[in-house]
């Protein structure tokens, strides 16, 4: 490298004015040409020379790492690290390696994001030591839900095939098993008062209470994991909202668990199965106030983001472990003590269904955020205004139950 520079140079002084002119415009001309690509590239590129300073940043390197104002060129990379993960790397890494570095990293600013990032060392010749530092990163975070969504619809499908099995297997000598407590109920009827025509009835009234819970979480299992057939029908998310709380609202209030709703007015009509999406929200409640034995805030967020309606429940419980997070989908994973693992499975399959996202975060000690986006695109919008001649009543948000007393 060093050899060619020396006789291009050298080509370069024997040129007459003019013709130096003209090659200096030719390679301004390709030098912006080919900034032009690379500020196409949606990966992030930079080059840093042999001190860590930058010599060359990608549009894409700047919005990745927050950067605006003054040209960062000739500066060192370190003074843009806002983020502790990325700027602990750089500090603690030999990037003097072939491939010296290729990792998947989870950052925090400019915003969350998993990242992937890529680094390769400069050299003229393998001889040669390093001078200078290339760095390819990418905005991997789509990618990553995207495989998790592939994963999840994979153990969906395998569980479906499992299920159908499974129900037939188990809800035969369950149908039996209640048959049989039915027939024992009437023996014992006949018995005389006494303790232990009490003692039977109560073990038998056990039992049957038992065999109703299997039978409910085989059929919720069921629902969970087979193809629905969605009934779509013009909704306000409001309103089903309204309704929603209304109905839990003597369990809410007596929990001294307060209510606070934030409905975007703008939200229009949109095509969804009222009633699965009804389950879904009612689960995520419900969840919520168990979160909250002891009292708390239910926040209920509506709006309208673009083409999609956005609904968050937050609750002000102690939150999600970090370490459980990523199983919370998961059947039969619960940390309730009689729980059956199936309720946000049941919750992120309708919501996968209408071509929507589920997304929750938490933060121990202080609560959890669950967040359901659909989407309303404006062929939607076309076909409900020819399935409603005329405006149909809706509910106000504001004519809902009173509020419980705030905790």
């Amino acid at each position: 490298m060093a050899a060619f520079l020396d006789k291009l140079i050298e080509r370069f002084e024997k040129l007459d004015p003019e013709r130096r002119e003209r090659y200096l415009t030719n390679l301004a001309r390709e030098r912006g040409f080919l900034q032009n690509i690379f500020n196409t590239v949606e990966d992030a590129i930079i080059v840093l020379n042999g001190e860590r300073r930058i010599i060359f940043l990608n549009r894409a390197a700047r919005q990745l790492l927050g950067i605006t104002g003054a040209d960062p060129v000739n500066r060192p990379l370190l003074k843009y690290l806002v983020d502790g993960e990325l700027l602990a790397i750089f500090q603690r890494e030999p990037l003097d390696e072939p491939g010296a570095l290729s990792t998947e990293i989870k950052v925090r600013h400019p915003r969350p994001m998993t990242l992937k990032l890529n680094v390769f060392p400069l050299r003229g010749d393998p001889a040669r030591a390093v001078h200078g530092i290339v760095i390819v990163m990418h905005d991997a975070t789509a990618e990553q839900k995207r495989r998790r969504a592939a994963f999840q619809s994979e153990k969906l499908g395998a569980l479906a095939t499992l299920a159908a099995g499974v129900a037939h297997e188990i809800g035969n000598p369950l149908n039996s098993l209640g048959i049989h407590m039915q027939l024992l109920e009437r023996e014992v009827a006949e018995l005389k008062p006494g303790p232990r025509r009490e003692a039977l009835a109560a073990r038998i009234e056990t039992s049957k209470l038992e065999i109703e819970r299997l039978d409910g979480i085989i059929r919720q299992f069921l629902g969970a994991v087979r193809p629905a057939k969605l009934d779509y029908k013009p909704v306000q998310i409001n309103a089903l909202l309204e309704n929603l709380l209304e109905f839990a609202y003597y369990e809410i209030a007596g929990q001294e668990i307060g209510i606070e709703k934030h409905y975007d007015p703008a939200i229009p009509l949109a095509l969804m199965d009222e009633a699965q999406i009804k389950q879904a929200c009612l689960n995520i409640i419900k969840n919520a106030v168990q979160a909250m034995p002891d009292g708390g805030l239910l926040t209920v967020t509506t709006k309208l983001a673009g083409d999609e309606i956005v609904m968050s429940f937050a609750d002000t419980g102690p939150g999600i472990p970090r370490e459980q997070l990523g199983r919370i989908f998961d059947p039969f994973y619960t940390t309730k003590d009689r729980g059956s693992g199936l309720g946000l499975m049941i919750v992120h399959k309708i919501v996968t269904d209408h071509d929507g996202r589920i997304d929750v975060e938490s933060d121990p000690g202080r609560g959890t955020r669950v967040t359901l986006t659909l989407p309303v695109v404006e062929s939607q919008r076309r076909l409900i205004e020819d399935a409603i001649s005329k405006p149909q009543p809706i509910k106000s948000p504001s004519s809902g139950p009173r509020e419980p007393r705030q905790p």
